[in-house]
């Protein structure tokens, strides 16, 4: 081990008493990027949104003459969904994001649209009128697909630590006050107390999410269009 390189995280139910490793104290802290994720004792991912921002402005940057460029929509539609896109969410299947974090990434896919558009917020396009020409993949829905799809392969795989977590219930009780959102409850609302036996068969796992994503995306965004749903898979 190299003393010089680790670090120590406490959670709420941990002493924060200093750990030394043959007389070095090992340093405390509050966060910290493990495979690309930033991983905190509360368990908020304001921090990893905001990296997730950054990052996509970092890859949006690289093409940026791409998308400025008198290259037809379509290409620079592509380029988006393929090179951008998974900048934004990467990692989102284990996300647990509140309508305020989900809303901050939507803007910022918003103004990367303006940007390829030449437009400003001073021409005063609608947003609706604005995704209609670049047809991109939306966000949120992307993000809540690759969720959903992360879901059915965990309940059709047993005997490993994924599912352990998933169904593990801890002892104790919790703090007063409102609880914390869970992983699964955006799963469980969208699919009930029997999602994981539903998930067993994948074809219809497949055809609910395409039914309730397109659902949530008439209730929550007035841009329902069909290529919405058709979103890139992460393996092409």
């Amino acid at each position: 081990m190299n003393n010089a390189k680790c670090a120590v995280m406490f959670n709420d139910f941990c002493d924060e008493d200093p750990i030394h490793i043959d007389g070095h104290k090992v340093e405390k802290l509050d966060k910290f990027v493990y495979l690309g994720q930033e991983v905190n004792t509360k368990g908020d991912f304001s921090g990893e949104v905001s990296r997730r921002i950054q990052l996509s402005w970092a890859a949006f940057n690289k093409f940026r003459s791409t998308f400025t460029s008198k290259l037809p929509l379509c290409l620079k539609r592509k380029l988006f969904n393929q090179c951008i896109l998974p900048v934004m969410t990467y990692g989102c299947q284990a996300w647990v994001l509140t309508k305020a974090q989900l809303r901050r990434l939507q803007v910022t896919q918003r103004k990367m649209e303006r940007i390829m558009l030449g437009i400003t917020l001073l021409d005063k396009m609608r947003n609706t009128s604005i995704r209609n020409k670049t047809k991109i993949t939306d966000v949120a829905a992307f993000s809540k697909k690759l969720k959903w799809e992360f879901a059915g392969r965990i309940a059709r795989k047993t005997g490993n630590w994924t599912s352990a977590i998933l169904n593990w219930t801890p002892d104790g009780k919790r703090k007063q006050g409102r609880p914390r959102p869970r992983w699964e409850d955006e799963i469980l609302k969208m699919a009930g107390e029997n999602w994981k036996t539903t998930a067993q068969d994948k074809r219809a796992w497949s055809n609910l999410g395409e039914t309730l994503m397109q659902q949530w995306i008439e209730t929550t965004n007035p841009i329902s269009n069909q290529h919405q749903l058709k979103v890139c898979d992460s393996r092409q």
